[in-house]
């Protein structure tokens, strides 16, 4: 989850305050009006799935804490371990899970 949800993530690393009308759940951060735009028209995220920001202000924080990027690595998790019962990133396979 990200720090605030109130604010657009890419507005915010360019230190520009806009609130944010969606949350998408694979960048794991709001967009506002215009980089909703961006996002929704750009090759490589015009599929992410994205839900009203108001709709994810009122998930329970148990959901909130769900993740798809490995905590070790920070990279996106691309498959599920069932012998460890775990989610792995491309780096986790490398390192731990090459005889999974």
């Amino acid at each position: 989850m990200a720090s605030s949800s109130q604010n657009c993530g890419v507005c915010d690393l360019r230190h520009i305050n806009k609130p944010s009308i969606i949350w998408c759940t694979e960048c794991d951060e709001g967009l506002c009006q215009e980089c909703q735009e961006h996002h929704s028209l750009s090759k490589g995220s015009r599929n992410h799935n994205t839900i009203a920001i108001t709709e994810y202000q009122t998930l329970p924080n148990d959901v909130l804490k769900i993740t798809q990027y490995c905590n070790i690595h920070k990279d996106k998790f691309i498959i599920y371990c069932r012998k460890h019962e775990r989610p792995c990133c491309r780096k986790c396979i490398v390192e731990t899970h090459k005889e999974c």
